[in-house]
């Protein structure tokens, strides 16, 4: 009997390994997440500027996002991060729904930008992208880059203080064009075309070699001309009339 139930013991056991033996051989399930992750995009540096005549803020969106709140007139902001890709840019005034302006541009990784905002001649806003292209004044110079968003205002051109030849010329409404010019220059003239008026004085100016200095022309609510100056740090130098 003691024979008997020790054979039937073994028999069980055997039976009970045999019976577990292709659980441990199995391969263990892949618990690896292969859900690949997002991946990561390029960026754009953007900069706005608000040239408005309005005296309420306005707010930049990005594809219905907002991404900037409230830049009050005559403000510069940093430049800032966007994903580098198409997108709507609408400029939207605070508290206003019905006042808007949109601008579909592609930004380009690792390029600058900069986003102007401005006031029509018909009181509406508008918005439009402007390219900061990457390339360097030549040797011991500095570069002066004129951005035109006065809307009905003339061709415009840049002048040195009294001078009789510009440094730029025939720049158009929704236009750019920049010159390099000796930073010696202590102020500028903006006059419109084929006019010996001038327009706008920018005085007190600081030139470095090697950098660019961006002055955008706008219009006030009577249309008069104004400036904001920026440098290529992005950072707001003024607003001159």
């Amino acid at each position: 009997m003691r024979f008997k139930a020790l054979v039937t013991a073994r028999w069980f056991i055997a039976v009970a390994v045999i019976a577990v033996l292709p659980l441990a051989c199995a391969p263990k399930p892949d618990t690896t997440d292969k859900t690949p992750a997002p991946a990561t995009k390029d960026h754009a540096l953007v900069r706005f500027v608000n040239a408005t005549t309005y005296t309420d803020p306005v707010d930049i969106y990005v594809d219905e996002a907002k991404v900037l709140p409230e830049v009050n007139r005559d403000r510069v902001t940093d430049y800032s991060d966007w994903p580098a890709d198409r997108h709507e840019i609408e400029l939207r005034v605070t508290g206003n729904v019905s006042s808007k302006a949109t601008d579909s541009e592609n930004l380009n990784a690792e390029e600058h930008y900069t986003v102007v905002g401005f006031s029509k001649a018909d009181g509406t806003p508008g918005v439009q992208v402007f390219h900061d292209t990457a390339g360097q004044p030549d040797a011991g110079k500095a570069r002066i880059r004129l951005i035109h968003v006065a809307d009905g205002a003339a061709e415009l051109g840049v002048f040195p203080a009294g001078g009789k030849d510009s440094i730029l010329d025939g720049v158009n409404y929704s236009d750019e064009s920049s010159a390099d010019v000796d930073p010696g220059v202590r102020m500028l003239e903006i006059r419109k075309q084929g006019e010996k008026v001038v327009a706008v004085k920018i005085p007190e100016l600081s030139l470095q070699a090697g950098k660019t200095y961006t002055i955008v022309i706008a219009a006030d609510q009577d249309r008069k001309l104004r400036a904001i100056q920026l440098d290529n740090t992005g950072l707001q130098q003024g607003s001159i009339r």
